[in-house]
């Protein structure tokens, strides 16, 4: 059995594509989205609808004078994660939120110092290693 791709029949059927020419004029279908999209933009459209507030039990949060407060569902969400993830110490919740909202810390990983600064200047380097000096936009060798 041939390996794949070199098969004499495997590219017999392929054309390049001239230039300039396009193979599919008429593009997608409109409103055709990946199946990804789908279930993004329906989460993001129910996260937008304006709900009226519950607490944490589902009971209707009202105003001083009885009318329901109406909330994003979104705001909402975030709201009850919250509330839950410190309400039972859920320290990889929080971690995780305080995350979201200010970015991962920065991890630092030295590979080739030990830790200790880098003091050499990099044509030094260059030269100890390659025995010529860098090659500048002229592409010739600096010569250092």
């Amino acid at each position: 059995m041939a390996e794949r791709g070199k098969h004499p029949n495997s590219l017999k059927n392929l054309k390049p594509a001239k230039p300039g020419e396009v193979r599919n004029p008429k593009g997608s279908k409109e409103g055709a989205w990946r199946r990804g999209k789908l279930l993004t933009h329906a989460v993001r459209e129910a996260l937008d609808e304006i709900v009226e507030l519950t607490d944490i039990e589902g009971n209707l949060v009202t105003d001083e004078k009885g009318n329901p407060i109406l909330v994003n569902r979104g705001a909402q969400l975030i709201k009850r994660i919250v509330i839950q993830a410190i309400g039972k110490g859920d320290v990889q919740m929080i971690k995780t939120i305080w995350n979201y909202l200010d970015g991962m810390p920065p991890e630092f990983v030295d590979i080739t110092t030990d830790g200790s600064p880098i003091t050499k200047d990099i044509d030094e380097i260059i030269r100890k290693a390659y025995g010529k000096g860098t090659v500048g936009a002229t592409g010739k060798d600096s010569g250092k």
